[in-house]
């Protein structure tokens, strides 16, 4: 949480998955229709490629994509 807090503290949106289950895979389910599993994480970095100010992400604005987990959150700058 205290890194959490210091990088929305310095104006940077963090994405923030707790799943509190030690060192396994992360219970995602496959996409109905195919795809991975990590479909979210392989879109997250084509859409913040580096050097994009935060107050650029897609993310902002709508929230995360309806492809993230249940368990992730978005912590905004304030």
């Amino acid at each position: 949480m205290h890194c959490r807090d210091a990088l929305v503290a310095d104006h940077h949106f963090v994405v923030q998955c707790l799943r509190c289950m030690g060192n396994m895979v992360p219970p995602i389910m496959a996409p109905t229709g195919g795809g991975t599993r990590v479909r979210f994480l392989r879109r997250f970095f084509p859409d913040h490629p580096y050097g994009v100010a935060s107050s650029d992400s897609p993310y902002l604005r709508p929230g995360l994509p309806p492809s993230s987990p249940v368990w992730c959150s978005l912590a905004r700058p304030r």
